[in-house]
């Protein structure tokens, strides 16, 4: 049941994503970065990051002078794996990878800034059905925080499952969620 209606969901939340322009996409994911400035203002140390595919908003890199160096994710096999390289390069999939230059282990990590086709209010992630970030952030207890835009929050988690990962705040243009207690701001 949860496998039929996550693929529904992801296809209407693609489709819907689709009608947006990339002057409002543009628009919408600037709200998003300067609601993650404000929430990273305290923030330090690495903290994992992503590029952006099509769906999805494009924050980084975010505005302002944060003390944070960020290291994005590379496939290797059927796992994630996080480097601080600036160069990128195409990889699997044709999405753009960072080379697999200054490698940074989850425990190198102090947080996340995760990705995901929908969230629910309750930050549970509806990623792309791969298992990549579930597999890699399973056990995670430093600080993660969901982005997407308003209309990639879904209305309740009747498709969640016990291997999807919640985060502890979903960031969309218009709002700030806390889903889950963490003991950072």
């Amino acid at each position: 049941m949860n496998q039929a209606l996550k693929k529904t969901l992801r296809a209407r939340l693609k489709e819907h994503s689709k009608q947006i322009s990339a002057s409002e996409k543009k628009q919408q994911s600037d709200l998003i970065a300067r609601q993650l400035q404000s929430l990273l203002a305290n923030a330090t140390g690495t903290w994992g990051g992503f590029i952006p595919l099509a769906e999805e908003p494009d924050v980084f890199p975010l505005p302002g002078d944060l003390p944070i160096q960020w290291a994005y994710p590379r496939m290797d096999g059927q796992t994630l794996k996080f480097y601080a390289s600036a160069e990128r390069e195409t990889g699997p999939y044709n999405v753009q990878e960072p080379r697999a230059e200054d490698f940074k282990s989850r425990d190198d990590i102090q947080g996340f800034i995760v990705p995901g086709l929908g969230y629910d209010r309750q930050g549970h992630r509806l990623g792309r059905g791969a298992g990549f970030y579930d597999r890699y952030l399973q056990g995670y207890s430093g600080p993660a925080i969901g982005v997407c835009f308003d209309f990639q929050l879904v209305p309740s988690s009747d498709w969640a499952e016990v291997h999807d990962f919640q985060v502890h705040k979903v960031v969309t243009p218009s709002q700030v969620i806390a889903c889950k207690e963490h003991s950072w701001k």
